[in-house]
C-alpha cells in the first residue's frame, strides 16, 4: 500500500515533498547530525526513552471500523430520503431559478444537479431555506424573498423582491457505507494510494499502533542534537513556505508564528519544540529495539512506493542521504508497529 498520508504525530518537516532540482555542496541542514542509516550520530535513543510493551496492541473491531468509516466519509454517498417532508435542520438537495420583475437574473440558478443546503446552517437571503420546511421531495414551488439593501454581492438586486422557482430533489440521509466497496475506494482515494478497503484498514491499524506507542512512551531528556535538528527542520520548512508564498522568511515568521526571529521562536515555543523533538527520538528508540537500520535499497523502495519511482538522487542532493534515511526509517518503524496489532 502506498502511503502518501503520514501520521499526525510526524513533525511538520516530514511533510515536505521529497522532490526538487538537484544541487550539490555541503551537507544540507536536513541531514546535519544524521547518519546514513537514519539514526542520530552518537545518540542511543533508548537511553532517553522508555517504551511501553507493544508486543500486542489490541484494537477493538468496532474502533477499527470507525476509523475506516472516517476516511470513507470523505467521499461516501448519502442515502436519498424521499418519503417524508423537509424538517428544520435537514440537509436538502434543491434546484432553483431566480426571477426579478419576471426576468431570470445572472447568478440566480443552481444549474444541473442542484445544490445541497442545510436549513438553519447554510446562509441564504431572507428566509429562503425556512420556506422549504414542510415540502416533500419532488415538490416544485415558489420561494419569495427580498434582497437586503444594500446587497453587496450584486448591487443591482439591492432591496428587490425575487421569486425563486424551486424544486426539492431529496433529503440527504445517512452515509451509505454499504456502497463503499473496493471499486469505490480505487475510484476515490487515488491520492492516498488506496485501492481497497483493506488498504484503509491497514492504514488505520498503523495509525492506531503508532499513536498508542507514542502516547504511552516517556522521554526523560531530549539530547541537544535532536532538539537542534528539530528546530532546524521547522525553520527550513518555514523558509520553503515563505518562498512559495512570495514572502521573506521574517515576514513568514511574523505572520504565522508572531515572532521576529529564530531566537524569539525558541523562547516562545519552547514547549512545542520539546514535544516535536520527542517524536524522532521515540522513532529511533523503536528502531533500536526492532533492530531497524536503513540501507540504500530501503530508500529506493520508499521512493518507489510513495512517489512512483525509485530514483532519489535529486532529493539526496537537496536533503542529504541522512534525511532520506531518517524519513524512511520512520516509515519502517510505523510498518513494524502495525505488525503488532491484533483486532478483537
Amino acid at each position: 500500500m502506498k502511503k502518501t498520508v503520514k501520521l499526525a504525530a510526524l513533525m511538520m518537516a516530514l511533510t515536505l515533498i521529497l522532490c526538487s532540482c538537484g544541487q550539490s555542496g555541503e551537507t544540507p541542514v536536513y541531514s546535519q547530525g544524521l547518519e546514513d542509516n537514519g539514526y542520530y550520530t552518537g545518540i542511543k535513543a533508548l537511553d532517553h526513552v522508555t517504551l511501553p510493551d507493544y508486543s500486542t496492541i489490541d484494537i477493538p473491531a468496532d474502533e477499527l471500523r470507525e476509523g475506516v468509516e472516517y476516511y470513507l466519509s470523505y467521499f461516501a454517498p448519502h442515502e436519498e430520503v424521499t418519503d417524508r417532508a423537509v424538517e428544520d435542520g435537514d440537509t436538502v438537495n434543491i434546484e432553483y431559478i431566480g426571477y426579478v420583475d419576471g426576468e431570470a437574473f445572472e447568478g440566480g440558478s443552481t444549474g444541473e444537479g442542484g445544490t445541497n443546503v442545510t436549513i438553519g446552517v447554510t446562509s441564504y437571503i431572507d428566509d429562503f431555506l425556512e420556506q422549504l420546511i414542510g415540502h416533500m421531495p419532488g415538490d416544485s414551488f415558489d420561494v419569495n424573498v427580498t434582497f437586503p439593501d444594500p446587497y453587496t454581492n450584486n448591487e443591482e438586486l439591492s432591496g428587490k423582491d425575487a421569486v425563486f422557482k424551486t424544486k426539492i430533489n431529496y433529503i440527504q440521509g445517512d452515509i451509505d457505507f454499504d456502497a463503499c466497496d473496493d471499486a469505490f475506494v480505487a475510484d476515490n482515494f487515488e491520492y492516498y494510494g488506496w485501492t481497497s478497503l483493506k488498504d484503509i484498514e491497514d492504514y488505520c491499524k498503523l495509525n492506531y499502533a503508532a499513536n498508542y506507542v507514542f502516547e504511552s512512551a516517556s522521554v526523560s531528556e531530549i539530547p541537544d542534537a535532536v532538539r537542534e535538528h528539530t528546530v532546524a527542520l521547522i525553520m527550513e520548512n518555514y523558509r520553503t513556505s515563505a518562498d512559495s508564498y512570495g514572502m521573506t522568511f521574517d515576514e513568514m515568521l511574523e505572520t504565522y508564528l508572531q515572532v521576529k526571529d529564530e531566537a524569539e521562536f525558541r523562547e516562545m515555543y519552547s514547549d512545542y519544540i520539546e514535544s516535536e523533538a520527542s517524536y524522532p527520538l521515540i522513532y529511533q528508540a523503536i528502531a533500536e529495539k526492532e533492530g531497524l537500520k536503513v540501507k540504500k535499497a530501503d530508500i529506493r523502495d520508499f521512493f518507489k512506493e510513495n512517489y512512483g519511482s525509485s530514483y532519489y538522487t535529486d532529493a539526496k542532493n537537496t536533503y542529504g542521504l541522512g534525511y532520506l534515511a531518517y524519513v524512511t526509517l520512520h516509515d519502517m518503524v510505523e510498518e513494524a508497529l502495525a505488525g503488532h496489532v491484533a483486532v478483537h
